[in-house]
């Protein structure tokens, strides 16, 4: 096994005094330690940490699914079977992180 590191800490970015952060809808946003490469919500819990942890994107893991023909283009996470999610997204994590690097636009 491998030993579990914390997450790094690191201090969010905060707006210069007197700018006025809002979000789309027009609240304002919640300040977050770790602030996640977008929106995980609905992502199943151990999936979404794996994601976090490893700074993969929504984008980033439905392009290697779909790179692979496991899922139509556009499919969303959040409607991939629970078996596919467990059973090959997570207990294969290494590999799936190997392909998303692979299919990965550069920048």
């Amino acid at each position: 096994h491998k030993p579990i590191h914390p997450p790094e800490k690191t201090e969010p970015v905060r707006a210069p005094e007197g700018e006025q952060k809002v979000t789309l809808d027009g609240t304002e946003p919640v300040e977050t330690a770790a602030a996640p490469p977008d929106d995980l919500t609905g992502i199943p819990p151990k999936l979404a940490d794996l994601m976090r942890a490893n700074n993969v994107s929504r984008e980033d893991l439905m392009a290697a699914v779909e790179s692979r023909g496991y899922f139509p283009k556009g499919t969303p996470i959040e409607n991939y079977p629970a078996d596919f999610v467990d059973g090959c997204l997570i207990a294969a994590w290494d590999q799936v992180k190997q392909i998303i690097f692979e299919v990965r636009v550069p920048f």
